[in-house]
């Protein structure tokens, strides 16, 4: 049974004053004042302490919540704490459910999608691109014979191997090459989908982040308006059991002449000298919706290294790139047909790891190999936080095109759409997504589970809202972990946040009296929520 809490009228007296949030009747004009002050009390403090007295609950829960608004992470004895229940740094355990201790469950298998790490890094700081400003028409990809066939420059072995390909399929905006090796494995009717469906992916893209390396002049670094995609088996990883991988990648090295790229000290790196992006032939041949979503993912990626590197001169760091390329995702992927439900779309790929781990790595800290997915976890909940509540695809637009990156992007962005709401006021009530889902949500707090729709130019975007609390953890159990008071008291890593209770707090009927100590950082900023 998952926590779930019926709303009520109550007093709070905080640090000694009381202070009616709902005393009936509540005048028709207020009550959404009443409803927000009656769900979230942020925390003033009076001597290093808060005392906070709740009256009249009926079947409710309460849930403390902490967020470091820094760049730095908090020692858990700086974060403040509920007296006198709290021990610093105990191992503790977490609660599930209604507080109860329950064993970890294995859950369903899912499709582990990752990044190609190599290619993440050199698009996160590329070479200067100037040294490319020269006519597109005096450059050229690999000649294309009668027979529609090329060869690539792909990885293996830590080295690089030429490999033959040859063309699947043609849109207005794309090639598909189907590698040699792959010819029986992959059918020209599923290319022949990919490149129907690549020009509706570009169409959308396009409309909300802008225009791929070449668009303006006519086809970038080989004179092509067309994106070449390239077929074949990433990392030779190929297995029947196959759930985990790269299904495709955008690496910015192609955007380069052999010669840029020698110049700059890269001499190891083989262009391919074409606007373009792979996929693997597994994941295309056995899960085309996840091959669609990613096709997706690094178009935007593709257009954010022209967008912001190209005629901006940014880099910007991998967790807001990856962040944005996600959140395309999230808003792209039901007009192709891909609803939140699908194994392909970023919710249900991503959001069971968010909702297990969301406490234990920061917003802009990228983590390596297979602990990537928890990076990747992390930065989908807080696009998707940002998308729902701050202005989906018109802050999407914002952020693709202001004259910055990272914090200070996503800011600029919040602020143009929000009456100059700031990165730091949408931090800060991220806690509320944690808690707050469902039918019986107030109207005035932030949520996942909200549906906005925006129109650019002619096409309707919308994000559909999701209930974190009927939706499965990586553990196995309905919502975010919630951890317990009495048992545990972890760190605060940088822009993170920790949802608490214990068992006294939930369904609880009646009063409850409460003192918090004040946090020794001024980083740190405690609310509690009563649902």
């Amino acid at each position: 049974m998952s926590i779930f809490i019926y709303r009520a009228v109550f007093i709070v007296a905080v640090a000694g004053s009381l202070v009616c949030l709902a005393c009936p009747p509540v005048p028709p004009e207020a009550l959404d004042r009443a409803n927000s002050q009656q769900t979230v009390i942020p925390l003033a403090f009076s001597e290093g302490k808060a005392q906070v007295i709740v009256h009249n609950t009926l079947n409710q829960s309460i849930f403390l919540v902490k967020i470091n608004k820094s760049s730095k992470p908090i020692n858990a004895a700086q974060t403040g704490a509920v007296y006198p229940l709290a021990r610093q740094h105990s191992s503790g355990r977490l609660l599930q459910e209604n507080g109860d201790e329950t064993k970890i469950s294995p859950v369903e298998p899912r499709i582990s999608r990752r990044e190609h790490e190599k290619a993440q890094s050199f698009n996160e700081n590329p070479p200067r691109i100037e040294a490319l400003r020269i006519p597109a028409r005096t450059i050229y990809s690999e000649p294309v014979n009668s027979a529609n066939r090329r060869t690539f420059w792909v990885e293996k072995d830590n080295g690089w191997r030429l490999i033959g390909a040859r063309v699947y399929a043609r849109s207005e905006r794309c090639v598909v090459w189907c590698a040699d090796e792959e010819a029986e494995t992959v059918s020209k009717a599923q290319c022949a989908d990919l490149a129907k469906r690549f020009d509706r992916i570009y169409r959308y893209v396009t409309g909300i982040f802008g225009y791929e390396y070449g668009s303006a002049d006519g086809g970038g670094i080989d004179g092509d308006k067309a994106i070449h995609i390239l077929i074949y088996d990433i990392d030779a990883d190929q297995s029947p059991e196959q759930t985990s991988g790269v299904v495709g990648f955008f690496w910015a090295k192609d955007s380069y002449t052999q010669e840029n790229l020698n110049q700059s000290g890269l001499e190891t790196i083989k262009t391919n000298r074409a606007e373009m992006f792979y996929l693997d032939s597994f994941f295309m041949r056995n899960n085309p919706n996840l091959a669609y979503s990613t096709v997706v993912h690094e178009l935007q990626h593709m257009i954010n290294f022209n967008e912001k590197k190209v005629n901006k001169g940014l880099s910007s760091a991998r967790w807001y790139n990856e962040m944005l390329s996600l959140m395309a995702e999230d808003i792209i992927d039901p007009l192709l047909g891909i609803t939140i439900e699908d194994i392909g779309h970023p919710v249900r790929m991503r959001m069971p790891y968010f909702l297990s781990v969301y406490n234990g790595v920061s917003l802009t800290e990228w983590l390596s190999g297979d602990e990537a997915l928890v990076s990747y976890a992390t930065v989908f909940a807080f696009g998707a936080y940002l998308a729902r509540n701050f202005g989906g695809a018109d802050l999407l637009y914002e952020i693709a095109h202001n004259d910055a990156v990272d914090i200070p992007s996503l800011s600029l962005a919040i602020s143009a759409v929000n009456d100059g709401q700031t990165f730091e006021q949408a931090l800060v009530r991220y806690g509320e997504a944690l808690v707050f889902s469902g039918a019986d949500r107030p109207a005035d707090v932030f949520s996942f589970d909200r549906t906005v729709t925006s129109m650019r130019g002619d096409i309707e975007y919308t994000v559909s809202g999701f209930d974190i609390w009927n939706m499965k953890n990586a553990s196995g159990f309905k919502g975010p972990v919630i951890f317990n008071i009495e048992e545990e008291q972890p760190d605060l890593d940088s822009y993170s946040l920790l949802v608490q209770t214990c068992n006294t707090w939930q369904n609880i009927t009646g009063d409850i009296t409460t003192t918090i100590v004040e946090p020794a950082s001024n980083a740190v900023e405690l609310y509690l929520m009563i649902k």
